[in-house]
């Protein structure tokens, strides 16, 4: 039962992401284009199937789908009911680098690297929060990796 809760969470994990980039294109360019994009997703066998597979792609999408999401809506801070406060959406992107896929790097640099040269977040701030996110994800990954070996 353990394994279809996970399963189930990491599936409705992937639905939230995919909403929010629906809703991202609906508010960009309109219903139709909402309606194509939810009609592609729910035609598409495989990503139907594994919406709810704990493999690393699928923790992937959950998290790429949202920030393209909140990027289409010009929306670059996610405030969180949390200790940290605010939170930059690079800080979900580092947490994708570092914990879940590396190779994720070629998908997100333009989009780094658009939100610098537009001056929409500063140099120093990005690397900074960068920097403490990518350490706090490492220590997270390898905690978890130590206590599930020991």
């Amino acid at each position: 039962f353990e394994v279809i809760g996970i399963r189930t969470v990491l599936a409705i994990l992937n639905c939230i992401g995919i909403h929010r980039l629906r809703k991202a294109l609906v508010g960009k360019y309109g219903t139709t284009a909402g309606y194509c994009f939810i009609l592609i997703c729910c035609t598409q066998f495989h990503l139907m199937f594994y919406l709810g597979r704990p493999l690393p792609n699928t923790f992937a999408m959950a998290i790429v789908s949202y920030a393209f999401g909140c990027f289409l809506d010009a929306v670059f801070v996610i405030s969180l009911v949390c200790s940290l406060g605010v939170l930059q959406i690079h800080l979900f992107i580092d947490l994708l680098f570092v914990v879940i896929r590396c190779d994720t790097l070629v998908l997100f640099a333009p989009f780094l690297l658009f939100l610098l040269f537009t001056n929409r977040v500063p140099f120093l701030r990005m690397v900074v929060l960068g920097v403490l996110a990518g350490v706090s994800s490492l220590l997270l990954s390898v905690s978890e990796n130590v206590f599930y070996d020991s």
